[in-house]
């Protein structure tokens, strides 16, 4: 008799133990996933700089729009003088190209940490949907040293830019604004200066 009953015992016993182990796995499952959730939200990887540069935008990740009230932004005292798309600074064809993620505007002749110079001419192409392409200069030791815009006429924009700066290193930005006056198709080229 006593093999009899022992054996409900130990089938309740382990059936006990199974249900825990479930359980337990259950609930190392759901701590794993908040933790997983709490690292994603307060992570972002993508937007952090150890750059100590003026220029520096550790709330700004490449190809995302930038928030601005649809003007240039900031102030500064150089500016650059619309060609209308016509003057292309002597454009050879074999030059320096770099285009936004989308492609919606390009810049040509200025290349990465390149030299860039008051006088020199700003011009590239944009696709039929951008209508003015917008540039700001930086200088790595105080900050803004020019900005405008150009207009784009038969997909292209031209400017001869007007500007002195007091660093040897900063960063030309050309973008274009949509609708709700957000900075898209941004283009970020490290450039330097005489």
């Amino acid at each position: 008799m006593n093999k009899s009953q022992n054996r409900p015992g130990r089938y309740q016993s382990r059936r006990r133990s199974k249900k825990w182990l479930i359980v337990g796995i259950l609930l190392v499952l759901i701590a794993a996933t908040a933790v997983f959730v709490y690292i994603k939200k307060h992570d972002n990887p993508e937007a952090q700089t150890t750059s100590k540069s003026k220029t520096a935008q550790s709330d700004y990740s490449s190809g995302k729009p930038r928030k601005t009230d649809g003007q240039s932004t900031g102030n500064s005292q150089g500016g650059a003088t619309d060609n209308k798309g016509k003057d292309t600074g002597g454009s050879t064809g074999d030059e320096a190209k770099i285009s936004s993620d989308n492609g919606a505007i390009s810049v040509l002749g200025v290349a990465q940490n390149s030299l860039l110079a008051d006088a020199q001419t700003l011009h590239g192409t944009a696709n039929k949907e951008v209508s003015q392409v917008q540039f700001r200069i930086i200088d790595e030791t105080v900050g803004m040293v020019a900005q405008g815009q150009l207009s784009v006429v038969n997909g292209a924009y031209s400017g001869t830019l007007h500007f002195t700066s007091k660093s040897s290193t900063g960063r030309l930005d050309v973008y274009s604004f949509d609708a709700a006056g957000d900075e898209i198709n941004n283009i970020e080229i490290p450039v330097r200066f005489k």
